[in-house]
């Protein structure tokens, strides 16, 4: 089950405005080519189990000629008195009175406060009994932050946390899938560990959907497509891995296919994404290559 917190729908104007220029020079800005309008739909305040600094998850509105998308941005605000550096990298800027706002993503009080408020499986602790180590970005995603945090997982194990940047009405299949693959007991999935979801205003109805996902951290993982180029490069035959590639995807299907729902045909050729378990499928696939290509970064 995910419960959904309520994002208010108090709007954060001097958030929204301090934000708007910094917007578009992220990676997973969707709004390209354009000038975009930025505008506050709600925020959902989480608490810093150690009471750091104040910690927000701001939702926020990107128009533009022919685009638009809800977007996600946690930020830590830090007092006028408390020390953060001109150079500091996450530093997004100032409030008026002083206070230091940055992306909230890689800062220690964000992970704890998520943490805290996620929903957890079995045996994950919402607060590790060492406490966290540093976590780290992983740089040059495109839709997504993604953090390598060291004690996050069951037994001080290091975990992987994902902040969905651009939000999508429903559950996320980065989080269903993978869930629905861990519980019927199938391995070559990173399993999910916790997941935080919320509800907020959309035009005239509630929208839901999927905020992030704590997932076990496999290190020394490589992107298959990057390591299938390598070994062409060095004359290497990529031949056994992709029988064994062509194998796991295999067992993927008829996993799919044991637990989650699917339809019979009606005789026509399905198109690429009339079938639920495809499109899971595909989701999957999609999911594990973006989260290779993470693990392979860390």
């Amino acid at each position: 089950m995910t419960e959904r917190r309520v994002v208010h729908h108090e709007r954060d104007d001097a958030l929204a405005a301090l934000l708007a220029p910094w917007l578009p020079g992220r990676r997973w800005f969707p709004v390209k080519g354009t000038e975009a309008q930025v505008s506050a739909v709600g925020g959902l305040t989480l608490t810093d189990p150690e009471g750091a600094a104040e910690v927000r998850l701001l939702l926020l509105r990107a128009e533009g000629t022919g685009a638009g998308a809800v977007l996600q941005v946690p930020v830590v605000l830090r007092g006028p008195d408390a020390h953060t550096s001109a150079e500091e990298v996450a530093l997004i800027g100032r409030l008026p009175d002083g206070t230091a706002v940055l992306d909230g993503a890689g800062q220690p009080e964000f992970e704890r406060a998520w943490l805290a408020e996620a929903d957890r499986a079995a045996g994950v602790p919402a607060a590790p009994a060492d406490g966290l180590g540093a976590p780290k970005v992983v740089p040059g995603e495109q839709s997504n932050t993604s953090v390598i945090l060291p004690g996050a997982g069951p037994d001080g194990s290091t975990a992987m946390l994902k902040v969905f940047r651009g939000l999508s009405e429903g559950d996320n299949p980065d989080v269903d899938v993978p869930r629905a693959l861990a519980d019927a007991g199938w391995t070559h999935v990173p399993r999910p560990l916790a997941w935080l979801g919320a509800e907020w205003p959309e035009g005239d109805h509630t929208a839901h959907g999927h905020l992030g996902v704590l997932s076990a951290f496999v290190p020394g993982a490589r992107d298959g497509f990057e390591l299938a180029c390598d070994m062409a490069g060095s004359g290497q035959s990529f031949g056994d891995l992709a029988a064994e590639l062509g194998a796991v995807v295999g067992q993927m299907h008829r996993a799919l296919a044991r637990v989650l729902p699917t339809a019979p045909g009606a005789g026509e050729a399905p198109s690429p994404v009339s079938r639920p378990a495809d499109r899971v499928a595909s989701a999957a696939g999609t999911a594990g290559d973006s989260e290779a290509g993470a693990r392979g970064a860390g």
